[in-house]
């Protein structure tokens, strides 16, 4: 299968603004949805140390590979979002790739997690994951904090690598919870690492996602530091308070 590469790159900041909604339990469409109908290109912007990227957010929904735009699962957020309908791509990424641009102001270590869901069969961990990567951004690893564990995409000269799938630069993320959209991040098979990008410089850094696993479907990526009112965004209470108080993360069209 050819792989796709939609890089979102953005020429222009205008002045009007596209502000996603924040919160994080509900359904149904987004009364102010992000779209850029005319454009070829879409960014978000970090503000405060969080990045929220809708991955449904593509300029062309006709033209994603594998990935098929869908909106029949309730309690997603936005306009709706992805599933990957593509064969399983267990050892070898790049298929459908996806690539979203991030600005970053505030450099430092983000943590990533998304809300995925489980949208085919009744297992914990099949259909539960995509590939991930962060080629630009300065490091990109998994980390466990009870024994200060880190473990490297392989294809980096970095070790110690995760156990399972891993090459190029890619690393595998998996989720486990059946039956609802769920916010976690892990790689490191049965050695679960949560996910951490490092930018060392304000700049914009490409995130690119590509189809691994048939029936798995992802909403929203959220790429935060843990510090202040985002300490804990895995937490659906602490992420429902520290999105009251914000009107969301900017995604600008070019």
């Amino acid at each position: 299968m050819n792989a796709q590469l939609f890089l979102f790159r953005s020429r222009v900041l205008l002045i009007s603004t596209i502000f996603l909604i924040a919160s994080c339990d509900k359904g149904g469409e987004d009364p102010r949805p992000l779209s850029c109908p005319e454009s070829d290109a879409l960014n978000f912007t970090e503000s405060d140390g969080l990045v929220i990227v809708e991955f449904e957010a593509v300029p062309d929904r006709s033209a994603i590979g594998d990935w098929d735009f869908r909106n029949d699962f309730a309690a997603y957020e936005g306009e709706g979002f992805l599933y990957w309908a593509g064969e399983d791509h267990f050892s070898q990424p790049g298929n459908s790739t996806l690539g979203y641009e991030i600005e970053i102001s505030n450099p430092g270590t983000y943590r990533f997690i998304y809300s995925g869901y489980i949208a085919l069969g009744e297992s914990t961990t099949e259909s539960n994951d995509l590939w991930l990567r962060f080629a630009d951004a300065s490091d990109f690893y998994g980390f466990r904090e009870n024994d200060d564990s880190y473990v490297y995409p392989k294809g980096t000269d970095k070790s110690p690598n995760p156990e399972g799938a891993s090459r190029d630069g890619w690393l595998k993320v998996y989720m486990n919870q059946l039956n609802e959209w769920t916010y976690t991040a892990k790689t490191s098979d049965n050695d679960a690492h949560d996910i951490y990008v490092e930018f060392d410089n304000p700049g914009t850094y490409l995130m690119e996602i590509s189809g691994r696993s048939e029936g798995f479907a992802i909403d929203r990526a959220v790429i935060y530091k843990e510090e202040g009112n985002f300490a804990d965004l895995g937490n659906r209470a602490k992420r429902k308070e520290a999105f009251e108080v914000l009107d969301g993360s900017d995604a600008t069209c070019p």
